[in-house]
């Protein structure tokens, strides 16, 4: 081996765990937006 061996299972998982990740953050993003509106708009409307 030359030192650059790449396992393709670990890099799956690896990839696996960040859109996994990725998908969880963007959720909570999308929460803290809708919350922020709700803030700034009043919840009357």
């Amino acid at each position: 081996m030359d030192g650059n061996a790449v396992d393709l299972e670990d890099q799956l998982l690896a990839v696996a765990e960040n859109q996994m990740n990725h998908g969880l953050m963007v959720e909570l993003y999308r929460k803290q937006v809708g919350l922020m509106r709700v803030a700034i708009r009043g919840s009357g409307n």
